[in-house]
């Protein structure tokens, strides 16, 4: 058995102003004739598992297994605790470490801000192929993650006359989770509007979330 392990690279965020958002992966794989294990890294717990697609640019790819399987919340949250109190204790005592103080700062911050939604789902799935190829995998899954959100907001600059006014306007992207994301292209979905107050029961009623979402129809807009 040919056992791979890979981190698709991020090519879109559609995010939601209510919240989470629709993530897009690539990562082109070598196959080899007959059974190959494949190890995805880097899928958060907050992903939702029936929301997820996997797809391949070639034909004779088949999925004869499929496994999910995420942390225990009860152990996350203990670990999660005691690496908390670890980062507290760093950033009191920094000031004796001199120059590479902020260094550990940043690094004790971005401990302090994980959750359970940011540690790792184990999934694998097994492809059988008849020959060896190489072909890309395309994969997309919601995650339910009220850390990420956005909101229009304009601003209105008057001429030196009072006379005339220029409105621009702005999208502010909120991310309160310690992942950062580089060459992405982001799109922006406007459910919460939509949805009005069930975008702030998102989290809890994630199936009538989705199911609104199919109902009502989405504005994009795009930024690259």
């Amino acid at each position: 058995m040919n056992k791979i392990e890979v981190n698709p690279q991020i090519t879109n965020f559609v995010l939601f102003s209510g919240g989470g958002g629709l993530i897009s992966r690539e990562q082109l794989l070598a196959l080899t004739a007959g059974t190959n294990q494949i190890v995805i890294r880097e899928v958060p717990a907050s992903f939702d598992p029936e929301t997820l697609v996997i797809d391949f640019d070639q034909p004779n790819v088949n999925i004869s297994e499929f496994v999910i399987k995420k942390p225990n919340r009860q152990y996350v949250d203990d670990n999660l605790k005691r690496e908390g109190a670890c980062a507290e204790k760093l950033i009191q005592n920094s000031v004796e470490i001199g120059n590479r103080r902020p260094e550990i700062i940043d690094v004790c911050e971005s401990v302090m801000l994980r959750t359970y939604l940011d540690e790792e789902v184990y999934l694998v799935i097994c492809l059988k192929t008849d020959k060896e190829i190489s072909t890309k995998l395309t994969m997309s899954y919601f995650i339910d993650d009220t850390r990420f959100s956005w909101k229009p907001t304009i601003t209105v600059e008057l001429d030196e006359n009072g006379e005339t006014a220029m409105v621009k306007g702005f999208i502010a992207i909120t991310n309160e989770s310690a992942k950062r994301f580089e060459n992405v292209e982001v799109s922006f979905a406007d459910f919460a509007k939509d949805m009005g107050e069930d975008a702030t029961n998102m989290r809890l009623e994630p199936k009538k979330f989705k199911e609104e979402m199919r109902k009502k129809r989405v504005r994009m807009m795009k930024l690259k």
